[in-house]
Formats: C-alpha cells, structure tokens, sequence
C-alpha cells in the first residue's frame, strides 16, 4: 500500500464516517453541507484532511480515540483550540465541529460506531503520517 492508496481509503473511511452520521439525521442541513465540503476538499487537496486529522486528532487525542472515550469529540470546540494552527484550510475544523452536535445526539451503539471511525482514521493518518516522513 502506498501513500495515495492510504489517502484514498482515509477520504473513503472520512467520507463513510459522515453518510453515516447523516443517516442518522437525513434532514440536518449542516451535515449535508458538511459532506459536501469535504467531498470538495477530497477533489482539491486530497491530503489535507488526513494531515488536519493527524495533526489535531490523532496526536493530541490518540488516547482517547484508542479507549472509545468520545467525550473528547463532543465536548471540545476544535476550531477555538487548534484553528490557528492549521496550515491548510481552517474551515475544515469548522466542518468537524459541525457532526459534533448531531453525534452527541446519538445513541449508544451509534456511537459506538463513530468510535469505530475515529479508530480506523487514526490507524489510516498515522499509517500515512509514517510513510510520508519515511521518503522526505
């Protein structure tokens, strides 16, 4: 597997992650627009949500995320913590901070299934992160 292979099936998962949630809530307008916005991102700069995920989930929340603690993705306001730091596009904490809500509203077992997301994005943008600092 290569690092556009990793890309690809992260922008898959993160894309999975986001139908799914608006399955939950088919007439959330955000989440629909929130879809939309990454999808566009996907076409235009195919890497920069797995580096905007790494950078500000994956490391600073990795514990987290591997313990199925979702308290951490509902209670923390991403684009006040991180937005000064991204590098690529900050609207992307704003989408992120969009499925906040809707998840916080759903129930136990849908939850659990956004833990399972969150878990394979992590191994998927630290998988990446890896190869992507190996050939620099």
């Amino acid at each position: 597997m290569d690092k556009n292979q990793i890309v690809e099936a992260f922008n898959k998962h993160m894309l999975d992650f986001v139908l799914d949630v608006e399955r939950v809530f088919p007439n959330d307008m955000e989440i629909k627009a929130t879809r939309k916005s990454m999808k566009q991102t996907f076409m235009l700069m195919p890497r920069a949500i797995i580096r905007m995920f790494y950078d500000n989930f994956a490391v600073i929340y990795g514990k987290e995320i591997e313990r199925g603690d979702l308290a951490f993705f509902i209670d923390n306001d991403y684009k006040a913590k991180h937005g000064e730091d991204i590098k690529e596009d900050p609207t992307l904490l704003d989408k992120i901070n969009e499925l906040r809500e809707p998840v916080r509203n759903m129930t136990v077992n849908d939850k659990q299934n956004v833990i399972k997301y969150l878990q394979n994005l992590k191994k998927l943008a630290e998988l990446y992160t890896i190869m992507r600092k190996g050939k620099n």
